[in-house]
């Protein structure tokens, strides 16, 4: 399963990345600050990481999971609007 993880770079978010990674996923994410340590440990494991949002991160995933860090809608992404099912 392709599984597109929004705030990928926190501590949580990040190793449930990982653990899905491993378990034979396939894992990108995005997030608005892309940067080492946990952007190396991501990428060391095979995940793509994209600076940012954007609604184009919404299409081929088959799941969508959001960080609960960002509360309010982040602008251009359908998948982390409050509308989004």
């Amino acid at each position: 399963m392709h599984i597109h993880i929004l705030g990928i770079c926190g501590t949580f978010m990040g190793g449930l990345a990982a653990l899905a990674r491993e378990a034979g996923h396939t894992v990108t994410g995005c997030d608005a600050g892309v940067y080492p340590p946990m952007s190396d440990q991501l990428r060391a494991l095979g995940i793509d990481l994209i600076e940012g949002f954007g609604a184009e991160q919404a299409g081929a995933p088959a799941r969508h999971v959001r960080g609960g860090q960002r509360r309010e809608p982040m602008r251009g992404c359908p998948v982390a609007s409050p509308s989004f099912r």
